[in-house]
């Protein structure tokens, strides 16, 4: 969505309703439908202040599913069309590992480093964690991005000044560490301040307040099932 009428504009990287394959696949993506509601009002208050914004889905396809993604895109974008809100761009977090060297090249902490591949080498998969940090660095178009099935990064509206991401409370954690990976990274100082977490209950959905992280209060406990 774009606004044209003010010189001073730039564009805001929105990421809402981060569902997983099975929830695509099992219909039971009404868990993030509040997400819409959310990202609605935050592209209002955006337009209203001169901003442009791109929208963008991130769906973990870590478990495994017997649907073709081309389907689970599809699924996708006919329940979100019943809920007229379809955004700019889907991407698979699989389709973020060509640009995990590249982000753990860029560390500057050997500890986090040694963290983040010691991790990878005993599990045999990429932290959650990392994959975050090079989803946020993607968007801030501060490293290369690579070409997805989805096409999801070929479109150079992709990269924006700020990022914004509307999360069920349960990515909070990896979330927090993902900030901390990009602390300790070479783009530190031009991603600071430009990254804004949101988070949303998943099962009491209307009864729980937006929270902004990471360092709002925790006091009310994680309601999902899933852990991000």
């Amino acid at each position: 969505m774009t606004n044209n009428n003010n010189s001073t504009s730039f564009q805001i990287s929105l990421e809402y309703f981060h569902t997983s394959s099975t929830e695509i696949e099992n219909n039971s993506m009404v868990l993030h439908d509040i997400s819409v509601e959310l990202a609605r009002d935050e592209t209002r208050r955006a337009l209203m202040k001169g901003h442009n914004v791109f929208s963008t889905i991130l769906i973990d396809d870590a478990e495994t599913c017997h649907s073709t993604k081309v389907e689970l895109v599809n699924s996708l974008l006919m329940h979100l069309k019943g809920l007229n809100y379809e955004p700019n761009s889907i991407v698979f977090e699989s389709e973020l590992s060509p640009i995990i060297p590249v982000v753990l090249e860029g560390l500057q902490d050997k500890h986090v480093y040694n963290s983040l591949v010691r991790y990878r080498n005993q599990k045999g998969k990429i932290p959650c964690s990392l994959k975050i940090a090079a989803w946020y660095l993607l968007r801030l178009g501060l490293i290369t991005p690579a070409t997805t099935s989805t096409g999801g990064f070929i479109d150079d509206k992709f990269f924006s000044n700020k990022v914004v991401s509307i999360l069920p409370f349960y990515c909070k954690p990896p979330e927090d560490r993902a900030e901390l990976i990009i602390h300790a990274s070479k783009w530190a100082d031009k991603a600071n301040d430009r990254i804004i977490q949101k988070y949303y209950h998943t099962e009491y959905l209307k009864n729980y307040p937006i929270m902004d992280g990471p360092n709002k209060s925790m006091e009310r406990i994680a309601c999902g099932k899933r852990s991000c």
